[in-house]
């Protein structure tokens, strides 16, 4: 009668070893631990769970002045300027709010900050003209455009690395991704494509042709529908991600620049900085709906997550004007660097630190506030001296601007080929409210300078003329 055992061999070293079913069995469990050990998924990083305390940030790449501007969008004030690489032109903010990753256009090399200090931790080489950014869901990827190289570099964020390169055309240059992670629509603008990649594989496994000059590009929540501005023909080209076709197109006005959609999808904007404008869009309707003047080549754009209001970043200007998509008003203009190109709008963890003034709350560390109010001075603030010698103002020489201050309002006399305007500027005192002078400031005749508010007195008005004259 033979026993269920399994029989034993010498092995190699003389040594026996068991074989047969209990060997057999040993190896379908050992290779069934493996197997369960490799298939678990490493760590992602840590999403923000609802009720976790964040700030919500507006990060602003200046491409003049290699530098990028962090706005808190509570209080509407530039709360820190970070020093990146040459020419920045793409941002975007990690899903876990920990990270901003800003491409550089001049060099190739995108700059990794750390949003909880707001330093640059890391530099990477993705290529030589790199442009956008799309983060996977999970945070473990990014991808960058180089629109010069004809490629998509993919990073692994865990180590900073590159570790693919994927081919796409000739001038890839904005991206969006699904919100599962799977697929990333890839904009070329010399080829008139969109290309469609899977991360999976990293390989491109569709090219959906659109109008000839493809630029800014965004995508629903729900990941069905892909916009895409075409700078050429003036339109806005919508893909179905199920098919991967052109279904429908939406004329808008002249040059559409970026796109900007809100968190439930019911409404698009797009920049036109040949119109210094930015036009609504209705989804459901497909055609624009409306439109609204800012200043100074709007082109990057974002909006909020309640979609209460649109950052726009005006290159010309070195401001980001922030509007009310429901009145077309600017309720403020916010200075940052030379030639803002491309903003994003993110939440990233934060301690409280009080309310805003828009009565939200708002986390991070705090925000420096005056104590009280400043003083302001009655006397002439010095462009130069207020004595007259014929007609010319001493100090700096020519008399080509003067600006004197007089009951809570700047007033400033210019001289413009024999000319005279006045210009009167609001003034407040408090930080949150100096934003909006940019937008009260006007331009009056010295003839209807008698009608402005807080009339100033008659004999400075005269003095001035007659130290321009």
């Amino acid at each position: 009668m033979s026993r269920m055992t399994g029989n034993r061999d010498p092995g190699p070293s003389g040594r026996c070893r068991a074989t047969g079913w209990a060997s057999d069995a040993w190896q379908v469990i050992v290779f069934t631990v493996v197997v369960t050990v490799l298939a678990v998924p490493a760590a992602a990083p840590a999403l923000p769970q609802p009720g976790t305390r964040v700030r919500e940030v507006v990060y602003v790449v200046n491409f003049g002045e290699d530098t990028v501007s962090v706005i808190d969008v509570a209080t509407r004030a530039v709360i820190t300027t970070i020093k990146v690489g040459q020419s920045p032109g793409g941002v975007a903010i990690a899903p876990d709010g920990r990270r901003a990753y800003v491409t550089g256009f001049g060099t190739g090399i995108m700059s990794v900050i750390d949003t909880a200090t707001n330093t640059v931790t890391a530099s990477i080489k993705t290529g030589k003209l790199t442009s956008k950014i799309v983060i996977t869901p999970d945070g473990r990827h990014v991808y960058v455009g180089d629109f010069s190289g004809g490629t998509v570099s993919v990073i692994d964020t865990a180590t900073d690395v590159v570790v693919a390169s994927i081919p796409i055309g000739p001038t890839p240059l904005y991206m969006v991704i699904t919100p599962d992670g799977r697929r990333i629509y890839v904009s070329d603008l010399a080829a008139g494509t969109v290309s469609v990649i899977d991360t999976a594989t990293n390989n491109v496994v569709g090219t959906i042709r659109v109008g000839p000059r493809p630029f800014g590009m965004a995508i629903t929540p729900d990941g069905r529908r892909v916009y895409v501005t075409d700078v050429q023909k003036n339109m806005v080209s919508v893909i179905d991600t199920e098919t991967d076709t052109v279904i429908d197109v939406i004329e808008v006005e002249r040059i559409p620049r970026n796109l900007t959609i809100t968190s439930d999808g019911t409404r698009l904007y797009t920049s036109s900085g040949y119109l210094d404008a930015v036009s609504a869009i209705d989804t459901r309707e497909g055609a624009q709906v409306g439109m609204f003047k800012v200043f100074g080549s709007p082109y990057g754009l974002d909006v909020t997550a309640d979609g209460s209001r649109v950052y726009v970043a005006n290159a010309d200007a070195n401001t980001v004007s922030v509007v009310d998509p429901r009145t077309g008003a600017i309720v403020a203009a916010i200075p940052v660097g030379k030639t803002p190109l491309d903003l994003t709008i993110g939440r990233i963890p934060g301690r409280p630190t009080g309310r805003g003034n828009r009565g939200r709350e708002q986390y991070g560390p705090p925000i420096a506030r005056p104590t009280a109010p400043p003083t302001v001075p009655t006397a002439v603030r010095d462009e130069g001296t207020m004595g007259c010698q014929s007609g010319r103002q001493t100090g700096r020489g020519r008399a080509e601007i003067r600006s004197v201050q007089h009951q809570r309002q700047n007033i400033t006399l210019t001289h413009k080929t024999r000319k005279h305007s006045l210009k009167h500027r609001r003034y407040y005192p408090h930080s949150n409210r100096a934003a909006h002078s940019n937008r009260r400031a006007h331009r009056l005749r010295t003839e209807k300078a008698g009608r402005a508010r807080s009339e100033p007195p008659v004999s400075e008005l005269a003095r001035g003329r007659r130290c321009l004259d």
